[in-house]
This record gives structure tokens, C-alpha cells and sequence, in this order.
């Protein structure tokens, strides 16, 4: 079964909008005079992303599990227990090769290969998926949905999401902001020196508070 996009009124199929998506990129490349071996690191990424990943997360996993099929109740156990079984395979190779001694899939910034992966996880969130035994997906994940736009762009995902599985998939906080040492040390020295107020009646030291009590009244 292949998936349809319908881009500007126009049928394309999902190979068409990878040749297409490759060849914007590099268009863009050459005028930026890249580093064309991760160029070509991020399309392997996303070839592999778009066919075998995207298959059988979307195809043979969630979808025949999520809604209805043609397929015979026995034909439909055994593809999604196939999807699902290539799908923990597919995340062991995210987690052991793509993400292996990195932040992101090619390198340590994010590329398109990561808002591709990051979208099919998205697909898994719709079953609540459990990410815990791919700790490093699960960091990386968590680092994409922190990338401007994400929280905005996704919040619809979020609510159906829910609808589906029960679960509201997480979206971080981003971090709190640290203050510099410097910054920090120079607003102490500032609250230092600023003038003190002189002292109410009620804190008069009290020897002088005794003195104006002994003083006679004149």
C-alpha cells in the first residue's frame, strides 16, 4: 500500500516528495558551501527514515492497530506483531548507531533527518509508546520537542494523542536560564551598596531608648 500526500492539489507519492525533498536540500547546500559528506549522512538518514522506519512503524504497527482493516483478524495479529517487532529493532539502530556518540542524528545540531524521526515517534505516541528501554531515543526525543515551534506546532498532536491512548504525551519545560557567576556576584555587590535607612524608634539601640526615658521633662 503506498501513502498519498497531496501537495498543492497535485498527487505525490511518498518516494516522489523524498527525491524532491533531497533535491531542495541540496540546491540549498551548494549555495552555503557545505559539508557534503553530512549531507549526505542526513539523506541516508532520511531514505531510511521515509521507506523502512516509516513503514513499519506506520503501516504494519500502528495503523492496522489503531483502525479498521481489511485484513482477516489472523492477518492483522500477525502484521502488527511483525510492525512491532521491527519497530524495537529499528529503535536498537537509532539507539546504537544514529545516536551512538551524538546529540542528534547527524552530529551534534539538529538537521531535517530529526524532524523526519521525530515526527514517526510522534506516530508511536498515539499508542503511548514506551521509549524507556532506548534511553538515549528517549533523551533525543525529549531535546526535539524542546527546538522552537515544537510545543505550538504539535499541540494538536498532543490532544489526539490523548483521544487515542488515554495519555497526553509529555511536552518538557524548557531549562531555566542560569545566571552567570559574574552577574550573579556583581548584583550581590550592587545590593550592597545601596545607602541603608536610618533606624525606626522601635530600633533605637536600647541605650538610647533608656536615655530619652531618664531624660526630665521640661
Amino acid at each position: 500500500m503506498e501513502t498519498w500526500l497531496f501537495v498543492r492539489a497535485k498527487r505525490l507519492s511518498a518516494t516522489s516528495l523524498i527525491a524532491i525533498q533531497t533535491f531542495l536540500e541540496w540546491a540549498m547546500a551548494e549555495e552555503k558551501n557545505p559539508n557534503w559528506q553530512m549531507v549526505s549522512a542526513v539523506d541516508s538518514a532520511v531514505c531510511w527514515l521515509h521507506t523502512t522506519f516509516y513503514r513499519d512503524v506506520l503501516h504494519n504497527f500502528v495503523a492496522p492497530s489503531l483502525f479498521p482493516s481489511s485484513l482477516s483478524e489472523e492477518a492483522k495479529k500477525s502484521v502488527v506483531e511483525s510492525g512491532e517487532k521491527n519497530t524495537r529493532k529499528h529503535l536498537d539502530t537509532i539507539e546504537k548507531v544514529y545516536l551512538a556518540n551524538s546529540e542528534f542524528f547527524v552530529g551534534n545540531q539538529p538537521t531535517v533527518a530529526d524532524y523526519f524521526a521525530a515526527e514517526y515517534m510522534c506516530v508511536l505516541e498515539l499508542k503511548a509508546y514506551d521509549f524507556s528501554p532506548w534511553p538515549k531515543v528517549q533523551e533525543w526525543f525529549r531535546r526535539v520537542k524542546l527546538l522552537d515551534g515544537w510545543a505550538e506546532i504539535h499541540e494538536a498532536h498532543r490532544t489526539m494523542a490523548k483521544l487515542f491512548s488515554g495519555v497526553e504525551p509529555e511536552q518538557p519545560e524548557p531549562p531555566k536560564p542560569v545566571e552567570p557567576p559574574a552577574a550573579a556576584a556583581a548584583a550581590e555587590a550592587k545590593e550592597d551598596d545601596k545607602p541603608s535607612s536610618p533606624p525606626s524608634s522601635e530600633e533605637k539601640p536600647a541605650e538610647q531608648k533608656a536615655a530619652a526615658e531618664e531624660k526630665p521633662a521640661a
